[in-house]
């Protein structure tokens, strides 16, 4: 019987989780917080995005929040399901939260 992969996004969460950074995340995230900046990645593509996208939404949000950057705009490709992976990460940082912005590439073709 095979186990599961922890990282496997599929996998059941409960819902008072904890989102874990590596190490070297953590001791970045402890410096003083950089000022925020007026900027806003509005193309992200998730591992939602089957083949384009490799980052997990959770992560994208964490990094947007330790580098102080103010919006995010996931848009997978013809799907919302990195939207709500995003939201939830975002609900649970502590101060300085960057608005998520909700899209999704439709691909037709």
């Amino acid at each position: 019987m095979k186990t599961k992969d922890p990282r496997d996004s599929r996998s059941p969460k409960p819902d008072n989780r904890v989102i874990q950074l590596p190490t070297e995340r953590r001791e970045r995230a402890e410096q003083p917080k950089q000022e925020s900046r007026a900027y806003a990645e509005l193309a992200i593509t998730t591992n939602f995005s089957f083949i384009r996208g490799a980052s997990h939404p959770q992560e994208f949000a964490l990094e947007a929040a330790l580098h102080g950057i103010t919006a995010i705009g996931i848009a997978d490709r013809n799907s919302l399901a990195g939207v709500v992976r995003a939201y939830d990460a975002i609900e649970q940082i502590e101060g300085d939260k960057p608005k998520l912005l909700v899209g999704a590439r439709l691909v037709f073709a």
